[in-house]
């Protein structure tokens, strides 16, 4: 695993106050002025209350309100001189930072042979030299300085207030205390929203881009490389499932037709009676295996679409009596029966059940599991449906007298590591899907004394509560 570049802001900081050190005195010097500007400022508004209580008649420093204005004025007059000599040497000192930082970088791309500039952006290396270090202005002219004539302010006035009584003292620096906290936890919480937020866009498969400055900037680093890597990750099993989708249905397409016509004229060799009987008995073995291979294109087309959700759901209401009754006796009709016998059972609640289902999607579920246990056991072979209804849940229950299902093929459709020797289980797969598919849910067993037992449940419909004659509803 690559190890992360990213550099903590208090390191960064610490570069960046290192390269002002051939300018000390003139940052001593704006440091001065910014404090002296600040504590005029401050006597200002104490002088101006020095005034009111000689005023007033009460105690005061100050002889009389004359010498308090005269005070005042001074005091503005200095804190206008001072606060521009401090901005001026605060820039200064910017500038010449900066003339230094481009200095340094047109070095360092100097000492680059071309081949490592080779595919870089010419807009990243003008960016570098102009923007980038252009937002260093910022830090050099309104941070330092700033930073530190707070911090000596704080202690001036903290030490001036302690000189009357050490009450006031204690409450303004426990306020500064106060407010310094609330400041860097609220700045702190905002920035970990910012984070939480984002993990839950990424959670929800979304991509995201959170911003690393701040002290939570190696953690929103770690986050945006994270998305980036899922997203990636989803695009590549996004491409392939297509691809696999794309080929498995062009194949389905490409092979129908081929197949057709080789079912066609096995059919009429079969047929024909002017053909050897033993011809005749392979020309059905030709339609037989073409039928299964047909049915098994089939199930793989179906599959691929059940499984990345291009199966459009065709749901209808259906009274379930009827409907399996129908379903049951045209698989009774189709040539896979001739070779088994099939019997229905209802219970009279399921009889009266409602289903809500995409009838071709529940006729293929009865047609792979009824074929399953034609397929697999010899004839003839005895399979009975059974329907019946407990709560809200339809049971649809296939069993029949074979040999029932070989432990290799159970141990796949309870979700098993399959291998080379994992046996083909496609039908009952898709069987599986389409109950998924409509709410419901597949278990397959042994049938009791012999044979296999597969049952389907499946989600009643809701039944609509009736509306009394002369009763209002309101919309």
């Amino acid at each position: 695993m690559n190890k992360s570049n990213h550099r903590s802001p208090f390191a960064i900081v610490g570069r960046l106050i290192v390269l002002v050190k051939p300018m000390l005195p003139v940052m001593l010097a704006a440091i001065v002025m910014g404090v002296a500007g600040h504590f005029c400022a401050t006597f200002i508004t104490i002088f101006g209350g020095f005034g009111i209580l000689r005023a007033l008649g009460l105690a005061s420093p100050l002889r009389s309100v004359g010498v308090a204005f005269a005070c005042i004025l001074v005091f503005a007059l200095l804190r206008g001189i001072l606060r521009y000599a401090e901005q001026a040497s605060n820039h200064y000192i910017a500038f010449k930072l900066l003339a230094l930082i481009r200095d340094k970088v047109f070095g360092a791309l100097r000492r680059l042979t071309p081949a490592k500039l080779e595919g870089r952006d010419r807009g990243d290396l003008i960016s570098l030299i102009t923007a980038d270090i252009e937002a260093l202005e910022v830090f050099y002219a309104h941070t330092i300085s700033p930073v530190c004539i707070a911090v000596l302010w704080a202690a001036g006035m903290t030490a001036f207030t302690a000189h009357w009584h050490i009450l006031p003292a204690l409450a303004l620096l426990l306020g500064v205390a106060a407010a310094c906290c609330l400041l860097f936890s609220w700045r702190g919480a905002r920035r970990l929203q910012t984070i939480a937020a984002g993990l839950a866009t990424v959670a929800d498969g979304g991509t995201i881009r959170l911003p690393t400055d701040g002290f939570a900037g190696e953690l929103a680093d770690t986050v945006n490389r994270t998305s980036e890597q899922l997203r990636r990750r989803n695009e590549i099993i996004a491409r392939r499932d297509d691809a696999r989708t794309s080929w498995i249905a062009g194949v389905s397409h490409d092979v129908r037709t081929p197949l057709a016509l080789i079912l066609g004229w096995a059919e009429q060799l079969e047929q024909d009676t002017a053909l050897p009987a033993a011809a005749r008995q392979k020309a059905c073995g030709i339609r037989t295996q073409s039928e299964k291979l047909r049915a098994l294109i089939e199930d793989l087309n179906l599959t691929s679409k059940l499984e990345y959700g291009t199966q459009p759901l065709r749901k209808q209401e259906f009274a379930a009596g009827p409907l399996f009754r129908e379903l049951v006796a045209q698989f009774c009709e189709s040539p896979q029966a001739e070779s088994c016998e099939v019997s229905l059972q209802q219970t009279a609640a399921a009889e009266q059940a409602k289903l809500c289902v995409d009838r071709a999607l529940l006729e293929r579920l009865l047609e792979n599991l009824l074929g399953n246990s034609i397929r697999h056991n010899a004839a003839p072979v005895e399979i009975e449906v059974q329907t019946d209804v407990a709560g809200n849940r339809f049971c649809l229950t296939v069993a029949d007298n074979g040999t029932g299902y070989p432990h290799a093929v159970l141990a796949a459709l309870q979700g098993m590591p399959q291998n080379e020797q994992t046996p083909h289980i496609l039908g009952l797969h898709v069987v599986e899907q389409i109950a998924a598919a409509h709410g419901g849910r597949v278990t397959f067993g042994q049938n009791a004394p012999n044979g296999a037992k597969a049952t389907v449940w499946l989600p009643c419909a809701e039944k609509k509560a009736p509306v009394a004659f002369g009763q209002n509803v309101v919309k």
